[in-house]
């Protein structure tokens, strides 16, 4: 009876230890160097800081732009009386010649003011051209760095995968 317990449980242990076996050898996939520069390019931290400096350098130009153009402000207020002011003034009755007092009340119930201005700037000495180039050099060193780190992280990548084949063939 013994070993017929030691046998099921050696056979339930092998066949877990399979299950696990064949789940680890499932994680692991063969990669072309295709894939796994595709997979540097999309995960690099260095890729994507560079993209992201691309991206600052285009909104710089969309701000240099921006000064040459019109702006509109605008401007609203409400605003409610709660009590209205009153005065009271008194006037003597022209028949009776008593003080009559009369109330008055100021304002209304309801303010609104409504505002717009629009400025255009017509010279602004330079400014507006000299950002413009300015930001259009930036963009320019921008792309060309993100060309460099990806080229650089390309380089990498196929070097490691090259080391590792010669490595396995070795």
């Amino acid at each position: 009876m013994w070993k017929k317990q030691h046998y099921i449980a050696t056979c339930i242990f092998f066949v877990v230890l399979a299950q696990v076996c064949a789940v680890h050898a499932q994680n692991y996939t063969n990669l072309t160097l295709d894939q796994a520069v595709n997979i540097a390019f999309e995960n690099n931290r260095d890729i994507i800081n560079a993209k992201e400096d691309v991206n600052k350098a285009n909104y710089q130009i969309t701000e240099a732009v921006s000064a040459a153009l019109p702006s509109v402000n605008g401007i609203m207020n409400m605003e409610r009386v709660i009590e209205p002011m009153v005065f009271v003034i008194q006037f003597p009755d022209p028949d009776t010649g008593k003080l009559e007092k009369s109330r008055l009340k100021i304002g209304t119930d309801h303010t609104m003011n409504l505002g717009a201005t629009l400025t255009q700037p017509l010279y602004v000495g330079g400014k507006v051209g000299t950002a413009l180039k300015a930001a259009k050099i930036y963009r320019s060193m921008s792309e060309s760095s993100l060309e460099t780190v990806v080229q650089s992280v390309a380089a990498g990548v196929v070097m490691s995968f090259n080391s590792v084949i010669l490595t396995k063939e070795m």
